[in-house]
């Protein structure tokens, strides 16, 4: 790991900061500006900027209303004049939430997980 001080920010309220970055994407973000006619420090700030904007794209876009079906069985012609305690509750949640909840190298993991957790918590 090689060791970088950037002065990340252009807002006057400039904060220096010490990041660990492994060697080979050090050489190839160093390149990278060079080769752009830029600096390190644009590029990080502009790959902070780009994955700040992505996780907060996703977030809108994970915010979902489970769906609630309640299913009483004694409107099933098969269990006519049974008796039952109380109707279910089904709550239908989208595949491709359970999806990134369940795959770690999803982007959207820690969002749709955390989902899934409340909802199992009873917290629609």
């Amino acid at each position: 790991m090689a060791h970088h001080v950037a002065h990340i920010g252009n807002t006057g309220a400039q904060m220096k900061t010490t990041i660990d970055l492994p060697d080979d994407l050090l050489e190839r973000g160093k390149e990278t500006a060079r080769r752009e006619n830029s600096t390190l420090k644009a590029l990080i700030e502009e790959g902070l900027r780009m994955a700040l904007r992505a996780r907060a794209s996703a977030a809108r876009h994970l915010r979902f209303s489970p769906s609630r079906v309640t299913a009483c069985p004694r409107n099933s012609p098969a269990l006519a004049g049974k008796r039952f305690a109380k109707k279910s509750i089904v709550i239908a949640v989208d595949t491709n939430i359970l999806v990134y909840a369940h795959r770690t190298d999803s982007p959207f993991h820690a969002l749709a997980r955390s989902s899934i957790e409340a909802l199992a918590r009873g917290v629609v």
